[in-house]
């Protein structure tokens, strides 16, 4: 039995045991080479396969453990955020004021004080984001996209359009930045100047997941389709055919499954042409 079967056997074991359950999304090539996986509350982490069959956890899930929004730490990071906006909303009215997390606690709480981690929003505009967008997918890139919906009805000018999208990217570099170092995923990072822009629409995401089942129907369980040099990976497993998950501007993985909201337009182009 190949190193590879062997270890995806051992994780797939673990759902059962533990009642937690691991994906390997990428199986190490070289010898000392990390794998990569995502655990069932979609958090894709590096780590050694020796190493985490000696750890048995996820590494995001430990951190997300300990955030806590009655903690000293979160009324902290609020009481932060309101003042460094001084207590004024980017967008629109600013009668009664949100703190805004551009990445969701719930996906990445390694972030969740993250003094780069907010904007804040008048109320009903924050709640206008979130109807459209979950905490499964609560980031900088589909703030981009709400914004991008949103221009028109905000009526406010191009410069302050602008000036708040300037905002949010430089905090997304340092989130970004802060996401790979934890994750393990640093030498892949880069500083972005300029998004990749995110598809929205749900027709056409319902034509990605039709794809992806298509490209997934003739692997076994647990084996993976990969794409573009292994940035796109599209794994056949949880029984769910067609899960992917890929590297977005900054080389971070995201996961795009049906209720995500979003995918990166060059990741879509890809997976269609395939």
């Amino acid at each position: 039995m190949s190193l590879i079967k062997k270890h995806r056997e051992i994780v797939e074991s673990l759902e059962e045991t533990l009642g937690n359950g691991w994906a390997v999304l990428k199986y190490p090539k070289k010898k000392l080479e990390k794998a990569t996986y995502s655990c069932n509350a979609a958090h894709i982490f590096n780590m050694l396969p020796k190493e985490f069959e000696s750890y048995l956890k996820c590494p995001i899930c430990e951190i997300d453990k300990n955030i806590n929004r009655k903690s000293l730490d979160y009324k902290l990071f609020m009481k932060n955020a309101l003042e460094k906006a001084n207590g004024l909303s980017s967008l629109g009215e600013d009668e009664k004021v949100d703190v805004h997390h551009i990445y969701s606690i719930r996906m990445f709480p390694e972030v969740a004080y993250h003094p780069a981690n907010s904007i804040v929003l008048n109320h009903d505009l924050h709640k206008d984001y979130h109807r459209y967008f979950s905490p499964y997918n609560t980031n900088g890139y589909t703030f981009f996209a709400w914004i991008k919906m949103r221009v028109e009805s905000l009526r406010m000018g191009v410069d302050k359009v602008q000036k708040v999208k300037l905002e949010v990217l430089t905090n997304m570099n340092q989130i970004e930045y802060e996401i790979s170092r934890t994750r393990d995923n640093e030498k892949f990072y880069k500083h972005v100047d300029k998004l990749t822009e995110s598809i929205t629409d749900k027709k056409l995401l319902t034509a990605l997941e039709r794809k992806a089942f298509r490209l997934v129907k003739k692997i076994n369980h647990g084996e993976t389709v990969e794409l573009v040099e292994n940035n796109i990976i599209i794994l056949n497993v949880y029984g769910v055919d067609g899960l992917v998950y890929y590297r977005n501007d900054f080389g971070n993985w995201i996961e795009f499954n049906p209720i995500s909201g979003s995918i990166l337009k060059n990741v879509y182009e890809q997976i269609m042409n395939a």
